[in-house]
């Protein structure tokens, strides 16, 4: 499955880089952090959670982009103690995407998109007190990650959803904000 997911990247990247066409936007544009928060939505012994992420993005046209990024969630177990050493569940994400962009002559373009890419669940321990923290590995899988948001110039406002296709994956759904460096509207050509 990995070796079909850089196939796939290495394809979309080299495709994009020889038929790239964007006049309208600056190649490239970087979300420097992402911050949001998620719901999960198959494992009822996690609360909600907070997201930390970031991408770089590559407009092959005026109306698509192609990326690639990652994100660490971070859930609250519903057994979760608040005077002693806890133990939360974490869920990594890297990968690809591309997003369509309804609008290509304008700073406010929304968006639809869809990301592939593998997941990792896992455990945080030792969480609140002095002692060192450790990260115990848990489940790893492919993931799909449907997405709908718009772009304000410099700001993207996003949500997601983060399906595994492996049994056993936190599957969740993201509200995110991300700050951009790059991109941005030059007008119309």
């Amino acid at each position: 499955m990995r070796n079909l997911i850089i196939a796939l990247c290495l394809t979309i990247f080299s495709s994009a880089t020889i038929y790239a066409q964007s006049t309208n936007y600056t190649p490239f544009e970087w979300d420097v952090i992402n911050i949001g928060v998620a719901a999960p939505l198959n494992n009822d012994n996690l609360k909600g959670g907070i997201s930390f992420g970031g991408e770089i993005r590559y407009n092959a046209l005026n109306n698509l982009s192609i990326g690639v990024g990652g994100e660490m969630v971070i859930f609250k177990s519903k057994d979760f103690s608040e005077t002693e050493t806890g133990t939360v569940e974490s869920n990594f994400y890297f990968g690809i995407s591309s997003d369509y962009y309804f609008s290509s002559d304008s700073r406010i373009r929304p968006f639809v998109g869809l990301g592939i890419g593998v997941s990792v669940n896992g455990d945080i321990e030792g969480v609140k007190e002095n002692e060192e923290t450790e990260f115990y590995e848990g489940l790893s899988g492919a993931v799909i990650v449907p997405r709908l948001g718009i772009e304000l110039d410099h700001v993207r406002i996003m949500t997601d959803i983060n399906i595994g296709l492996e049994e056993g994956l936190n599957d969740y759904f993201g509200v995110k904000v991300g700050f951009t460096l790059g991109g941005g509207y030059k007008g119309s050509n």
